[in-house]
């Protein structure tokens, strides 16, 4: 990914140019370099010991000459050459007007191609515009494509949301690539095969609110994505999340199943299980040797993002605040986005997961390690503001987490999903499965203890996962409950079980019979205690399948 001192050196050149004459008009001065005034002059640093500083100067054109260097050894260049789609035209800018819930799937598919050598776009390749965005910004993304064409030109640049800039800065912005153009083309008179790429994208909703969308007007495109785009986003996205060398311990995504670099954990409610799934996750790197135990707090870093609308400024002051030089290894960021956000959410995770940065308005820039592994938490609902936050984390690598009853009636992958989540063949689901089949089939409890020893592993996991897993969702008291829910009372109705193996006064062989159905009793009272403690309220409690525990029959068993 691209350094950050690509941004230094536009910016330096912006202010250079705008606040210092140029070299014909220092030459109209009659000045030469050497007799430039000395406030024309930068300080820079280049020791310090504990006795003394050395300070030299260096005027503005061996600075730059300095700048020139660094950019050069930019390894944001790409080894092939970005195509535009066979509708637009090289050299001038295309337009592009489409629905907003489309706009992310639109600028995946012009940088997803099928060409293997091309990896994912640059942070420089793409202008995200808000309210925010400033002239500045614009300024230097249009210097990017069309100053220097002899390296631009292989690249694809795409302004987004040109619709969002505010009308003074669209005013400016549309000046300013008018002037740059025609020295563009003084510039290109020898050099025309170097023609710059670059795609204009406003929203139709409000296209005519736009001041650029006038006034590129001329420069309208057609498109059309189909639902074959949309298939091979996700294909080739996750072929180029997929690093090509191979993982080793110092990498956290090493954990993924399909070494990515990116998991996206979704479901379509609370309490589908997804923070299991991240435990999960956790747990993993300290088996596979990622991190030691005390290294975790580090090792795992959670990025909050609540309220209405996404800030990418708090975003990437969080990453900043964990930015930890001690760690050699990767570290796993966990995303977690609340159900609340309805705004701003896609074109920062897009700068996140896909350009790999996001920065703040003080000019700070996080950059992703590829060694890091980036998990994202989030519910995706059936809001209308979704629609666009949906179809794009969808083209990742995801993990679709269900509730209990969806993920007992699908495949067998979601056979797994349970298994990774509540663990159903350990000893809590076997002792509290044993106890409720035979309550279910009327059997008897009083002489009936539960062994650990006498388990064995079953040959059909499949069969024991549905059976342990229908038993607990038939008496937890729940029409639909949550993972959470069920596991809170498959753990509750364990420890009371149990108590009651090991307690003296369950056991008819030694209070004899005058103590016979007892066990029972206890055991059908532990039920409903566990349903109560499980469940948020009992209003919601269905009764199927379930045994009456008030009942006057339970003190003339005897």
């Amino acid at each position: 990914k691209q350094s950050s001192h690509g941004n230094i050196i536009e910016r330096l050149q912006y202010i250079i140019e705008s606040k210092n004459p140029s070299k014909r008009e220092r030459s109209k001065t009659g000045l030469s370099p050497q007799d430039e005034p000395q406030e024309r002059f930068l300080p820079m640093s280049i020791s310090h010991t504990k006795d003394t500083s050395i300070e030299v100067y260096a005027n503005i054109n061996r600075l730059c000459d300095f700048l020139e260097k660094i950019s050069k050894s930019n390894s944001s260049k790409l080894n092939g050459e970005r195509k535009l789609p066979d509708s637009m035209k090289l050299g001038v800018p295309n337009l592009v007007v489409i629905p907003s819930d489309n706009i992310l799937q639109f600028v995946l598919s012009l940088y997803l191609t099928d060409d293997d050598n091309l990896p994912l776009p640059f942070y420089h390749e793409i202008l995200f515009c808000t309210v925010q965005t400033t002239i500045e910004e614009v300024d230097i993304f249009w210097r990017r494509v069309m100053m220097n064409p002899q390296t631009s030109h292989r690249n694809l640049f795409c302004m987004v949301n040109i619709e969002s800039l505010k009308y003074e800065v669209a005013v400016r912005a549309f000046a300013e690539f008018k002037d740059k153009s025609t020295c563009d083309k003084v510039r290109n008179k020898e050099a025309e095969k170097y023609l710059y790429k670059l795609v204009l994208i406003c929203a139709k909703e409000k296209e005519r609110f736009s001041y650029l969308a006038a006034a590129f007007e001329d420069f309208k495109r057609s498109n059309i994505i189909t639902n074959d785009t949309t298939v091979n986003i996700k294909t080739n996205l996750t072929k180029k999340l997929s690093l090509s060398r191979k993982p080793t311990k110092q990498d956290a995504w090493i954990i993924d199943n399909g070494k990515s670099r990116v998991k996206v954990v979704a479901s379509n409610s609370v309490g589908a299980g997804k923070s299991l799934y991240i435990n999960k996750f956790k747990s993993d790197m300290l088996k596979m040797g990622v991190v030691r135990q005390d290294e975790m707090d580090q090792a795992v870093v959670t990025v909050c993002i609540h309220g209405k609308q996404a800030s990418e400024e708090d975003i990437t002051d969080q990453l900043l605040r964990n930015r930890l030089t001690s760690l050699e290894h990767g570290v796993m960021f966990h995303v977690d986005v609340a159900s609340t956000i309805q705004l701003g959410l896609s074109p920062i995770l897009f700068k996140l997961l896909i350009l790999g940065g996001v920065c703040n308005s003080s000019g700070k820039l996080w950059l992703c390690r590829n060694t890091d592994y980036y998990v994202v938490e989030i519910t995706l609902t059936l809001n209308p503001n979704h629609i666009e936050l949906d179809q794009f984390v969808r083209n990742f690598p995801i993990i679709n987490c269900l509730q209990p009853k969806d993920a007992l009636k699908t495949t067998a992958d979601n056979q797994n999903h349970i298994i990774d989540l509540m663990t159903v063949t350990d000893e809590q689901f076997q002792r509290v499965n044993e106890y409720l089949k035979r309550l279910e089939t009327g059997k008897n409890l009083d002489e009936f203890l539960y062994k650990i020893e006498g388990q064995q592993t079953p040959q059909n996991q499949n069969k024991c996962i549905q059976d342990n897993t229908k038993y607990a969702l038939q008496h937890c008291g729940i029409d639909q409950p949550s993972w959470c829910e069920l596991r809170n009372f498959v753990n509750f109705l364990n420890n009371q079980l149990s108590d009651c193996d090991n307690s003296n006064f369950c056991k008819t062989g030694l209070m004899g019979e005058d103590w016979r159905g007892f066990k029972s009793f206890v055991i059908k009272l532990m039920l409903q205690m566990s349903k109560d403690f499980g469940t948020p309220s009992l209003r919601k409690y269905s009764g199927q399948g379930t045994h009456d525990i008030i009942n006057i029959q339970l003190f003339n068993e005897r």
